[in-house]
């Protein structure tokens, strides 16, 4: 089947560690070709049998009817434009898109009830994240407890009341990973890591002895998939994250309902890097690999293919 992909993101943005990306290798992998377009959309050939459209551009809608030919059309929602407010959302282009689409899919649950869509979410390039065990050479021999997160620093979901009462902890590091846009707080023992490519993301990933997703709990929060958490639990390590709707019941994966349970979730994994063994431990990491197995990429692209029979 050819496949053309139109996303509102160039192929290698954030290294090309985001979802369209992603969807554009997976098909590739099952056997499609898939080809990726960024911008310039009327220069779209009418050749494909599936146009897989990621934003609800104006630029897309108006040249539908000349690109299309005898494709299928599939809108993904992959985020909530309306409450992320993007200067480029436009509420009847996106009615329009929906109406000239065959099927409609999104990334979360209760998008995917908003939209009567088919649930599609985020997951993980699995053979990506098995081929790079290496932990990253700032990291080795620290003898303090490593916090991590990896991802954006969006002002209007990240807590960084969070990161503050986390840097109160004795004895740890706290390491960001990921575009700040300039933001930056005063923290002791917390170190940015902004210039850093999608490639080298299990290096920090594998350093880490207790992953994080600081997220401000709302409506927000609850309608994104973070693709982070797929990344984290592929490489078997500890899970902290704010409560959401889009929750799944691991080993090793805790949700708090507010920021004081979010630290003392933390706060036990210093036993664990003092060298105290883990009760389970090889049993919850079977059942954590297992998940993962079933929530890859490729799992996603065989999904999307099937919601069009």
């Amino acid at each position: 089947m050819k496949i053309a992909i139109l996303s509102g993101v160039p192929i290698d943005f954030t290294g090309g560690g985001h979802r369209p990306a992603h969807l554009k290798r997976a098909f590739e992998k099952l056997g499609h070709q898939a080809d990726y377009y960024y911008a310039n959309y009327e220069t779209i050939k009418p050749i494909y049998d599936l146009l897989l459209i990621e934003y609800p551009y104006r630029q897309i809608v108006d040249n539908l009817q000349k690109i299309r030919g005898n494709a299928k059309i599939i809108y993904d929602v992959l985020d909530d434009w309306k409450e992320l407010k993007s200067n480029a959302y436009d509420k009847k282009t996106e009615d329009l898109l929906i109406e000239a689409a065959d099927v409609t899919i999104a990334v979360s649950k209760e998008l995917a009830s908003e939209y009567k869509a088919y649930y599609v979410p985020n997951a993980v390039d699995l053979e990506f994240v098995d081929s790079k065990k290496e932990e990253h050479k700032d990291f080795k021999n620290s003898k303090k407890l490593i916090i991590g997160y990896v991802g954006f620093l969006k002002g209007w979901w990240f807590d960084w009341d969070i990161i503050r009462s986390l840097s109160l902890i004795p004895n740890t590091e706290i390491h960001i990973v990921g575009k700040c846009n300039g933001i930056r707080n005063n923290f002791s023992n917390v170190t940015f890591h902004e210039e850093t490519e999608y490639k080298d993301i299990p290096a920090y990933i594998n350093s880490f002895d207790v992953c994080i997703i600081p997220f401000k709990p709302g409506k927000l929060f609850n309608r994104t998939s973070p693709l982070k958490l797929y990344e984290y639990l592929a490489a078997n390590k500890p899970v902290v994250s704010m409560k959401t709707t889009e929750s799944f019941n691991l080993p090793n994966l805790h949700y708090a309902d507010t920021n004081e349970d979010f630290v003392a979730m933390v706060s036990l994994y210093k036993n664990i890097k003092q060298g105290f063994s883990v009760e389970g431990a090889e049993g919850k990491a079977k059942l954590i690999r297992e998940f993962v197995e079933k929530n890859t990429w490729t799992e996603r692209a065989k999904q999307i293919m099937g919601v069009l029979k």
